[in-house]
């Protein structure tokens, strides 16, 4: 199930984790899913003194992955399939 959420997010570092996920050709809200997947999963420890507000907290909290796997790419790939394959 996906859902919609409004996060409120700095121009500049929105815009480099655009340019991010163009260059490695990666949607931006996959990239960013992953990254709150891997961390709220407790697999980012250091987050290099990046605040995090208690919405943003209370949105990693309410991620999860199939039973089956935890890699995000095999997830994407399966999405993809049940999407266009249907």
């Amino acid at each position: 199930m996906f859902e919609t959420a409004n996060l409120n997010i700095d121009s500049q570092t929105l815009n480099r984790a655009y340019l991010y996920a163009q260059a490695h050709n990666i949607d931006l809200s996959a990239l960013i899913e992953s990254f709150l997947q891997q961390f709220s999963m407790g697999k980012i420890k250091e987050m290099r003194n990046i605040k995090i507000s208690k919405e943003v907290m209370n949105l990693a909290g309410s991620l999860a992955t199939t039973e089956t796997s935890n890699d995000w790419k095999a997830e994407k790939e399966a999405y993809l399939i049940e999407k266009y394959c249907r």
